[in-house]
This record gives C-alpha cells, structure tokens and sequence, in this order.
C-alpha cells in the first residue's frame, strides 16, 4: 500500500502540484492577519478552583481587579501633594465608572496640623508609617506611597486612557508608577508582534545563509523559500479559521513550523542531489522514499511540502553538491567514534533519568513580562518598595450565623496573630488593622471613616472577611500556603476558608496543562511505536529506535537541574516538539538499514544538515524578550545536538549490536 501511495505521488506529480496551488490560493483567500492577545486565554479557567475563589471574593466585595500606582513625590508640603491627589481621584472616578480609590490622602484630616503648618509630605510618610491601616501603604524606604485603585468591573477599563491621566504633570508629584495585569498583557502584546517579526526574519536570514554555504545554489534557495511559503501559509489559514489568538503559547506556531519546513526542504534537497550522482533516471524517483518516511512522523502541514517537491525540483534542477565538505568531515569523525560516544550518551541518560522526579512544577510569573521592559522595571519597582505584586487572599465565611459580630472579628484577630509567624510573609492587611486604628485614635478615629458597604476586609452584612497577604519572595508562596492551611483548620467551625492568588491560579493552569502535555507525549509515543513496527516489521527494530530517541530527551531532566529550571508549560512543549522532530531522523535510518539495506552516505550527510538548521533554528529563540522562549529555544537546540549525535552513532551502534550488520558502512 505503501509503495502504491509513494508510485502515484509520482506519476501524478504536475497534478498534484496544481492542487497544491489551488488549495493555497484558497487559503490566501480566507486568511487573515492574526490578532495578538497578550491575555492568559485558551485555558480551562472555569473549572479551577483558584479561578472560582476569585469570582467568589469579586462578588462578595464588588472587586473585579486593582491596579498599585506608586505615588513618588517631591520634597514639597503635604497640602500640594493631597491637593494633586484628590483632583486625580476626581479624574479617575469620572472616567471610569465603578473606579474607587484608597491612598494617604483620604486620611488627610489626621494630618490637619501638618497642613496647616505647610509641613513637608516626606514628613507625613514618616508619621504615616506608624499609624495602622495607612502604614500599609507606605514604601520600605519612607520616600513614596501607595495610591490603589479598586474596579468594579473590567469590562469597559481602558488602559490608555488611565496612563494618559496618570501622565499628565501634577504639582508636587514627582512621578506615578502603576502595575496591572493590563499593562502586563498591553506589554505582551505589543512584544509577541515584534518577537515575531524578529524572529522570523532572523531564521529566514540565519537559513539563507546556511543553504547557499551548504548548496552553494541560487537555485536550491529559491526551492526552500517556495517550501517555507506553502508551509507557513496553511499555519496562519487554520490560526484564522480557528480563530486563535496569538498568544505566548501560539507564538510559537509560525517560528517552529518555519524551522521545520526548512529542516524538511534540506531532507528533499539532500536525496535530490544525491540522486543526481546515479543517474537522471533516479532524479526524481527517489524523492519517493524521501516522502513516505517523512509522512510518518510529520504534521498534516508538511503534506504540501511533499507534494509539490518532485514537480518543483524537476524544474528547477539545482546543481548537483560539492563533495568536500565540513559536514562529510563531521560525519567521518563521528562514524570513527562511534562506540566510545555511544557509551558516554548511555552513561549521561542514566545519570540524568532519575533527575526528573526531583524537577517541580513553578512559575515565576515576572518571567512572562517581556524582558527589559518598562512594567517589568516598574513591577519590580514596586516589589522591592512595596513587596509581592500578587497578594494571596484569605476568604473566610461565617459558618454560625448566630455568632456575633464581635467573637467573630475576635477570632479573625488570633488568626493573624498566628499568621505572623510565618517567615515568608511581610504584610498583613485585615479587619485588624481597622479596628487597631479606632483603637489608637479613639474619638479622632471618625475622620477617617471605613466603609461598611464596600470595605476590603469584611462584607456588607459581616459574614465573609478577607485577609490579604504580601510575600518577601513568591517562591515561598506554595510553601507557606501550607503552613496557612494548618492554621485555617483549627477554626473550621468558625469558618469556611478559600485561599486565593493569581499565582496560585497561574500555577494550578501550569501543571494541569503541563501534566496533559507529558500524557499525550505518551500517547505520542505509542503511535509512533506501532508506526516503526508498521515500517519495519520487526518489534527489537523498534523498541531499540524509541530508545535512542529517549536518550536525549532524558537530558531535559539534566539540564533543567544543572539550570536550577522548574517544569512549566512551555518546558511539556519543548519534549512533545523534540520528541516529534527528532524521530524523523530515526526513522530514516531505520527505513535505509533494515527495510532497504542500505547505508547511503547522504542519509547522514541530510541528518546532520538538518540538525544544523534545527540547532540554529531554535536558538534563534534565545534573542526573545520572553524567559520562557529563551529557555524553549535553548533547551530544543541542545535535544536536537544530542539527538543528532545519537542518530548517527548510538542507534547504528545498537542495530549492528543486536540485529547484525547487513551492510558496509
């Protein structure tokens, strides 16, 4: 059936190329440019448990989301600064329906003497840092404060509109420096689509290069700029269609299908140019085979690459290779060390195996802002004036009604109490601190009036409070969230407890998608093992290929450890990408030693060419602002370095040892 489907490719090869055309005209028709969304979207949020506390917290305190501007002032008196603030107060809640917002100058009856007497702002802060409830806003270094912005809803939240406010000059303020997951996701945005671009080009570029030194051909260049157009074009047709957004995850589509079309132009052109040497009968007949390996471990988006080959190089005709050539070098060097290498890849696999249990699923979510940008240098800003930017919350619901007020608030005190012991954590915002405050002003303490309709801490009819709390290091999060646990659950007859943070949303999607990702790696593999025996009908053939193939991936344990990397989303994609690309060249070795019985010099010369262009491919990656990609392109080219030298030294090592050579080498 096989030799059938390779036969009619063939014979109807002009055919099958205008098909090819017609369905990629088709596809320009109905294609559009992609919209980028910098949002966590495409993710089962509903059904986490964090994603339901949060909507749960947003009703019971009518709080969508917040956004922290930190307030830098100069040194001037305290009337002129307030003054700036409750003129921008006025702005902002005129703008933005449903906008509230919490800062020092609210209070600014306590410090009616200060501005009376024209003391200096620097002065307040001071004084501020020592009263509850407003010490909470005040900066580590006594130089600035927080000014919070509490939204309703998020619906109609414009962005540019609120830093065109916060822009404009204010007397007495220095400058305003806000952070939200709005300007994390506006910056995002506009990185993907700059990322993109650069990268692209940068690949196309490194490629150009590449093939003209390796065919030394205007005309085998032209052939893989054809291959690389019908490759991408279907990926930006179904990006349309489907109506993906790009996204950091889907930004990856049209970079790593452009190294691998380009991978795949290298393989035909190989077996082209080869072909060359035997004869002009062989030209294109042996491109078959070429077609019929490739389409077992390649997407449907490679089939038109395959398709439009043989008409495409019978016209074009390139030159035939040049025979003295770094690679041939590479390869003799390689078939000459072939045990002793083969040895040291076994050694490393066994080492690094048992790695992997001790690798933990973590996200640091300053590594999803883009690089040398101004919301990271602003967040981080924040976070070392202020501490973590991504509060955990503590929701308790009364679970006895009956129990008054008073006990109730009571406990919550000895809760925070026993909160404080954790190490990890800095801040402690509550109901707590508002009662501390009427504690120590007494009469004065009306001045400052705490809401009873929209207050942070405690609902409407007191039967749900809040705890907010604030990290030294986020990395401590899981952790203590332990700890905090164990605390809760000494009042679970008082209280029904959900925790709540972004982070701990980010990192229940990261594991559940990640841990999804390692299981269809698994099914994966399943279909490729049964597609090997299919090929080679031999069942030591392929049990020996999928094990050469998990030599390199097992690296992936041994260099997230030496890096000190955690496992996340994008580390599951780099292994089912890998695993993806790297049994191709498996595959062809397979097919030409134990289905043909051959072992032809230009397999080798293909595989380590291709593995050149995947290698500088996926570097390329390294010059993205984001983290993630960095780590992606870093970790897929040193797979692929290891995987090429395990193709051609490890798995012909294994098949003469346990199958028997039947051919020269």
């Amino acid at each position: 059936m096989l030799s059938k489907i390779s036969n009619l490719l063939y014979r109807f090869k002009t055919q099958f190329a205008l098909g090819v055309l017609v369905t990629l005209v088709i596809f320009i028709a109905f294609t559009s440019v992609p919209k980028i969304d910098g949002q966590l979207t495409g993710f089962d949020l509903e059904n986490s448990v964090y994603y339901k506390a949060g909507k749960r917290i947003g009703t019971l305190f009518n709080i969508d989301d917040f956004i922290e501007v930190k307030v830098a002032v100069n040194n001037t008196s305290t009337q002129i600064v307030f003054n700036s603030l409750s003129e921008l107060e006025e702005e902002l809640t005129t703008t933005f329906e449903g906008l509230r917002v919490n800062s020092l100058h609210q209070a600014r009856r306590l410090f009616k003497n200060d501005i009376a007497d024209s003391s200096s702002i620097l002065n307040t802060i001071q004084k501020s840092a020592n009263i509850p409830v407003i010490d909470k806003l005040i900066s580590k270094d006594r130089q600035s404060f927080l000014m919070v912005i509490l939204l309703d809803s998020t619906h109609n939240f414009n962005l540019e509109k609120f830093n065109t406010l916060l822009e404009q000059p204010k007397p007495g303020i220095k400058r305003f420096v806000s952070v939200s997951h709005f300007h994390i996701e506006n910056e995002v945005e506009k990185t993907l689509s700059i990322d993109i671009i650069v990268l692209s080009g940068l690949i196309l570029v490194l490629f150009t290069v590449l093939i003209f030194y390796i065919y030394k051909d205007l005309k085998a260049l032209f052939y893989v700029l054809i291959i690389v157009v019908i490759s991408i074009l279907p990926a930006i047709f179904f990006i349309t269609i489907l109506d993906i957004p790009i996204n950091l995850i889907s930004a990856l589509i049209i970079p790593v299908v452009l190294i691998l079309s380009l991978a795949d132009a290298i393989h035909l052109l190989t077996g082209y140019y080869q072909s060359t040497l035997t004869g002009s009968e062989l030209k294109i007949k042996d491109i078959k085979n070429f077609w019929l390996i490739i389409s077992f471990s390649i997407s449907c988006f490679f089939i038109f690459t395959y398709a439009i080959s043989p008409f495409l190089l019978q016209k074009i005709t390139p030159k035939p290779l040049q025979k003295k050539q770094l690679i041939n070098r590479l390869l003799i060097v390689l078939n000459r060390y072939r045990k002793p290498i083969s040895y040291l890849l076994l050694v490393t696999a066994l080492i690094a195996s048992p790695l992997f249990i001790k690798l933990s699923f973590k996200t640091d979510f300053n590594a999803f802002i883009p690089k040398y940008s101004k919301t990271l240098e602003d967040r981080n800003e924040l976070i070392k004036d202020f501490d973590s930017q991504l509060p955990l919350s503590i929701l308790l619901e009364k679970t006895n009604k009956k129990t008054s007020n008073k006990e109730t608030e009571k406990s919550i005190h000895y809760i925070i109490d026993e909160l404080e012991t954790i190490q990890s954590i800095s801040n402690i915002k509550s109901i707590k601190d508002q009662t501390e405050f009427k504690k120590q002003f007494g009469a004065l303490s009306h001045f400052v009036k705490f809401p009873n309709k929209n207050n942070p801490y405690r609902n409407a009819n007191r039967s749900a409070y809040m705890i907010e709390l604030r990290y030294k290091d986020m990395k401590r999060l899981e952790q203590s969230t332990l700890e905090i646990e164990n605390i809760l659950s000494l009042y679970s007859t008082d209280f029904t407890p959900t925790l709540f943070s972004k982070a701990l949303l980010v990192n229940e999607i990261n594991k559940n998608i990640s841990q999804s990702l390692f299981k269809s790696l698994g099914f994966s593999f399943g279909l490729i093992f049964l597609s090997i025996l299919v090929l080679t009908r031999n069942l030591k053939v392929t049990i020996i290929s999928l094990f050469v193939n998990l030599v390199p991936l097992s690296f992936i344990s041994l260099i997230f450890f030496i890096g000190n990397l955690d496992l996340d989303i994008l580390t599951a994609i780099t292994s089912v990408i890998c695993f993806g690309v790297i049994v191709d060249d498996t595959i062809h070795i397979v097919y030409q030693k134990t289905v043909l019985k051959q072992n032809k010099q230009e397999l080798g010369f293909g595989i380590l060419s291709t593995s050149i262009v995947l290698i500088i491919g996926f570097l390329a990656f390294t010059i993205s602002r984001f983290v993630p990609s960095q780590i992606f392109g870093m970790v897929s080219a040193l797979i692929f370095f290891f995987t090429v030298i395990a193709d051609l030294t490890l798995l012909p090592f294994l098949l003469d040892k346990f199958i028997g050579k039947k051919t020269n080498d």
